[in-house]
Parts: C-alpha cells; sequence; structure tokens
C-alpha cells in the first residue's frame, strides 16, 4: 500500500487535493492524472481489505497459541469460528472490491457515465465493510479477556494482563473513526457529485488504508 501512496504522489495523482483543477492544466493532462488516482485507489481499496483480513487472522492465531491447550475446549471452538468467520468476510470483500463495478471493472476509473451506470453499489459495499470490520474488531479485542481471568494469577496481575489486551482499543477507536470518514465521504460524494453529467472529482478516502 505504501509503495501505491509514493508512487501516486510521485506523478501527482495523490497527495495534492484530488486532481489540481482542470483549470490549471490542459484536460487530457487533468483526465490522465484522475484516471492514474483512480486506479491506485481501486488497488488500494482491495489490499486494505487483504491487510485488514490478515491482522484479525494473526492476532486469531496467536491467542490460540497462548491459550488454546490440546484437548477440545470452548475458547478452541469460538477461535475456530473466528477464523472460518474473518476468512468468510475477507474473501467476501475481497471479490466485493474487485467486482464493485460489476463485470465492467474499468468502470471504476473510466468516464462517470460509466462510473454512474455500473457502479452504483460502491457506497453500500464500503459501508458494509467498514461497519463489520468495527464489529470484527470488537469480537477479537474481547476473545482472550475470559480466559485470563482463568489463569492462576493474582488479581492485580489479572488487571494487568487485561489492560495489556484492551490496548487493542485503540485500534478500535481508529476503525470507528475511519468509519465515521468514511460513512461521511459516501454521503457528501452523493450530495455533490448527483449528476453524470457533472465533472466528477471523487472522495477516495484514503483515511480507510491506515
Amino acid at each position: 500500500m505504501g509503495v501505491c501512496f509514493i508512487f501516486g504522489a510521485a506523478k501527482g495523482a495523490m497527495g495534492p487535493p484530488s486532481p489540481v483543477p482542470v483549470s490549471k492544466m490542459s484536460e487530457n493532462e487533468y483526465l490522465r492524472l484522475f484516471t492514474l488516482m483512480r486506479k491506485l485507489d481501486f488497488i488500494l481499496s482491495i489490499l486494505i481489505v487483504l491487510a485488514c483480513g490478515f491482522v484479525k487472522l494473526s492476532i486469531i492465531f496467536l491467542l490460540r497459541r497462548i491459550f488454546l491447550v490440546y484437548r477440545p475446549s470452548r475458547f478452541g471452538y469460538i477461535t475456530a469460528a473466528m477464523v472460518v468467520l474473518i476468512t468468510a468476510w475477507t474473501v467476501t470483500f475481497f471479490f466485493a472490491e474487485i467486482f464493485s463495478c460489476g463485470v465492467h471493472i474499468n468502470g471504476y476509473w473510466s468516464t462517470q457515465e460509466k462510473d454512474f451506470k455500473h457502479c452504483s453499489n460502491i457506497d453500500a459495499a464500503v459501508a458494509a465493510f467498514v461497519i463489520s470490520s468495527v464489529i470484527t474488531d470488537l469480537m477479537t479485542l474481547i476473545l482472550p479477556i475470559p480466559m485470563v481471568w482463568k489463569l492462576n494469577l493474582s488479581t492485580v496481575k489479572k488487571i494487568q494482563v487485561t489492560g495489556v489486551f484492551l490496548l487493542g482499543l485503540f485500534a478500535v477507536a481508529a476503525s470507528v473513526g475511519r468509519m465515521a470518514v468514511v460513512l461521511k465521504a459516501a454521503s457528501l460524494n452523493r450530495k455533490f457529485y448527483p449528476d453524470p453529467n457533472s465533472r466528477y472529482l471523487g472522495l477516495p478516502t484514503a483515511v480507510d488504508y491506515g
């Protein structure tokens, strides 16, 4: 993802506020930068799904490594179910991002007419992704807490260990902030660009990649 940002900034398609207004450059140059920006946005939207999915899975496997004993247990079943859930979640949104414009994949970075015709469900898919991401973050966060309180430790140490795991609240807070910004951006996008004949600047939600 970092390579995409660096490449986009080097080419002038990312970093400045959208592509520079068309009044300050030729029409062809504007369209070139706009197309590059949308292509990078498309790649990033796919990579963020994979990144989120793999991070969640790595945390769950780490928790299984720490707490799972070599016999059937409720925690083992719950974490196994979470692995299946997160894997299905990742695969679902991976393909949802790729086919966000149906089989007309290039509609994502093509003309606005194609965008409005084939990519009308992008906002709904993005909203579903960020909301479900917060929910799965919360589910992952609370997984280890019951196991900590079953350990043979003093109450003070249990509180300390719980506090360490609850540092994950910062990640959840970031997810909530990302969700708020993404949903607001989608709302502004519908408000300011309802007319397919108007110039579409787009609102790439770069916060979603952080």
